[in-house]
C-alpha cells in the first residue's frame, strides 16, 4: 500500500516539475540568456512636467483632502477633550 502512495506522489511530483518549466541555476549569471525589460529615458513618460493644468488641480485638491482631518475625527477628539476637562 506505501509502495502505491509513494509511486503517485513521485508521479505528481514529476507532473509539477514538468509543467514548471526549464529551471536555471542561481549560482551562475543568466543576464545573457534571459534578456531584461528595460526602458530608455526616451520611452518613460516625463512626471510631473507633462501635467495639464485641470490634472494639476485636481492632484492638488487630492492632496487637500488626504490633509484635511476626517469628520469622525473631529468628533473624537472634542469628545476626549470634553472628557478630559470633566
Amino acid at each position: 500500500m506505501a509502495a502505491i502512495k509513494r509511486f503517485f506522489e513521485k508521479r505528481k511530483l514529476d507532473v509539477k516539475f514538468k509543467r514548471a518549466g526549464e529551471g536555471h541555476r542561481l549560482d551562475k549569471d543568466n543576464s545573457s540568456t534571459s534578456p531584461k525589460h528595460s526602458q530608455t529615458s526616451e520611452e518613460r513618460p516625463a512626471r510631473g512636467s507633462d501635467l495639464t493644468q485641470e490634472q494639476r488641480m485636481a492632484a492638488d485638491a487630492a492632496v487637500a483632502r488626504m490633509n484635511q482631518p476626517k469628520a469622525g475625527m473631529k468628533l473624537l477628539m472634542d469628545l476626549l477633550l470634553f472628557l478630559v476637562e470633566v
